[in-house]
């Protein structure tokens, strides 16, 4: 349940969103480093929320949950807003896209889920082949990135769901996240390393080394 010891800020910066092996997600107030409420998240023994994202605007946080759910949650309120299911096996990542009309989850199912936030509804469900640990939405919304528990960092287009381009991974991937211009991904794997990738090129740039453990979480 080590994932679920993360963090996560608005875009805005005022509100800091933590999910816990509780089964809680606490929102902080970032000026004064209180506590505003906290919702229980999912449902079960070793169902919390594995992950947790905003939407754009700060509205919204969409969590996913070992219960085989992804849920939208009012910040403002704490109240649920609806449950999307499709997932048969635990949710581990979830990530919002930057428009704000799509989210996509990704489950040890071995699938990633797109799904569109305007109907509740999937939208592309893509077959990753391996449990996927974490996934990611280009800055410009039309590309996904999964990683999981093979050798391999698929893209993917989101309004075809079409897979587009593979980068192999010596180790099973741990995290991805874009750089904010997009040209470059970060990726950890499971020799706690981090690699930097070219996304135009396709290339390896740099591996980044030093930590003694699987690094859960990255950011630009």
């Amino acid at each position: 349940m080590k994932e679920k010891n993360k963090a996560y800020l608005s875009n805005d910066g005022l509100i800091i969103a933590s999910a816990d092996s509780g089964n809680f997600i606490r929102f902080w107030d970032t000026s004064s480093s209180k506590i505003i409420r906290k919702v229980k998240a999912h449902n079960g023994l070793f169902a919390g929320a594995n992950s947790l994202s905003f939407s754009p605007n700060g509205r919204i946080i969409a969590s996913a949950g070992g219960d085989k759910t992804v849920r939208l949650w009012d910040v403002s309120t704490g109240s649920e807003i609806c449950i999307l299911k499709g997932h048969k096996k635990p949710v581990k990542s979830i990530a919002i896209s930057p428009d704000g009309k799509y989210a996509v989850s990704g489950s040890a199912d071995k699938t990633a889920m797109i799904w569109d936030l305007n109907t509740g509804k999937i939208f592309n469900s893509l077959n990753t082949s391996a449990k996927v640990n974490s996934v990611a939405f280009s800055p410009n919304g039309e590309i996904i990135v999964t990683g999981g528990k093979n050798f391999f960092i698929k893209f993917w287009e989101v309004i075809t769901g079409k897979e587009v381009f593979t980068l192999n991974s010596e180790y099973w991937v741990k995290c991805v996240v874009f750089s904010p211009n997009g040209e470059i991904l970060a990726t950890s794997s499971y020799n706690n390393d981090i690699k930097l990738w070219d996304v135009n090129t396709k290339q390896e740039i740099c591996t980044l080394t030093g930590h003694s453990g699987k690094v859960n979480s990255l950011v630009f």
